[in-house]
């Protein structure tokens, strides 16, 4: 701190006098200073040091502020945006429908609405600027198909089946799919919720599936915020487990094809005391319902009421129809036992089909003029798949 002292001196007197020692002659001047000229000396008031209090304030506001600025804190940053992620939890599939367990017989098919649920906990950040990447990844045994609704690419509901492992990503469902419960404070800037994801799933039985097994289903996520290169994303919680499912799948029982007897007709002969022969034929038709598991053989029996000898005899087999049979050529074989003429596989179209046995009877001679009768009979074998 500085300081300032003034010393002030002065003497008593009017202007009268002062002018009238200026007239005074030096001889007498001379003699008053040496005899009664007063000593003038100073006072302890005089010789006290003066501070000038202005100046010292000055100086003090001037230093203590210099002080005080060199003392403050900077400014605290700004926190950066945090998203706090927990993986979420086994998604959950149940059937469309409604239903409890899953039945799922051989030959059809169900469709499950599956939810994924993902926690999330985020502040200085939007909730529309939260972007949710997942992908499903499906394990089904052999004789299963799974198909992903995907209707939001394009106008089949339905993606094309697969079997075995597949990886589903997201792009193929509807974007709407994933939707957000929970608090969303916009004032405040922070969300607290879980993200859920609903998908779709159709699993298809082979007509002649009897492996049973459980359909695994697994789903893993990616949860980022685009153009937020200072975020902070923190993971919590544990990898969810697949989800298993096991539906009831009886054992398979496909429907065996329907043999109908159209008709049979004979040549007319003449009366004659020799043996003669005449042909004939029958028509059969077959109609297949459902793929089969198997094989199916068709056996046919021919017999007369003129118990003719030889008995009637197989000439050939043809078919025809949307139902592409195989059939048996066994030319000469006796039709009064069953023959097999034709075969349903597993590879038969489903549909109906015709199979046309041509046929020889021979007439006795000397058989008396009138009708005789030739008597048709069908039947279906069925083989395990």
């Amino acid at each position: 701190m500085l300081l300032i002292y003034c010393v002030a001196y002065w003497s008593e007197g009017s202007v009268a006098a002062q002018e009238a020692d200026a007239a005074t002659p030096a001889a007498e001047l001379a003699t008053i200073e040496s005899d009664s000229a007063p000593t003038v000396e100073p006072t302890e008031a005089a010789l006290e040091p003066t501070p000038s209090p202005v100046t010292d304030v000055l100086l003090e506001t001037s230093t203590d502020e210099t002080v005080q600025g060199e003392g403050e804190a900077p400014p605290p940053a700004p926190r950066p945006p945090v998203l706090s992620v927990d993986p979420g939890q086994t998604p959950e599939c149940r059937p469309a429908s409604g239903e409890g367990a899953p039945v799922l017989p051989a030959g059809s098919a169900v469709e499950f609405t599956c939810t994924y649920a993902i926690g999330i906990e985020a502040s200085g950040i939007a909730l529309d600027e939260i972007a949710v990447d997942w992908d499903i990844r499906t394990l089904v045994p052999d004789g299963l198909s799974v198909r992903l609704d995907a209707s939001a690419t394009g106008p089949e509901r339905w993606s094309d089946a697969s079997r075995g492992a597949t990886d589903w990503n997201s792009d193929l469902v509807d974007p709407s799919a994933v939707r957000f419960s929970g608090v969303d404070n916009a004032e405040r800037g922070t969300i607290s919720g879980l993200l859920l994801v609903t998908f779709s799933l159709q699993i298809a039985r082979d007509a002649c599936s009897s492996i049973e097994g459980a359909i695994q289903i697994d789903v893993q996520n990616q949860v980022s915020v685009p153009g937020h290169s200072e975020l902070l994303i923190e993971r919590s919680g544990v990898v969810p487990k697949p989800l298993f499912i096991l539906p009831v799948m009886p054992a398979p029982n496909p429907i065996a094809p329907d043999v109908t007897i159209l008709g049979v007709g004979i040549e007319p002969v003449r009366f004659s005391l020799s043996d003669q022969i005449t042909t004939g034929s029958a028509t059969i038709q077959v109609r297949v319902d459902e793929p089969q598991c198997g094989e199916s053989n068709i056996f046919v029996k021919l017999t007369d009421d003129i118990a003719s000898s030889p008995p009637i005899s197989l000439t050939s087999v043809s078919a025809d129809g949307d139902a592409v049979l195989g059939f048996h050529q066994s030319p000469g074989q006796s039709l009064d036992t069953p023959v097999p003429i034709g075969v349903v596989s597993p590879s038969t179209a489903t549909g109906f089909s015709t199979l046309t046995v041509s046929f020889e009877l021979t007439v006795p001679g000397g058989l008396a003029v009138g009708v005789f009768a030739v008597n048709a009979s069908a039947v279906v074998v069925s083989t395990s798949p």
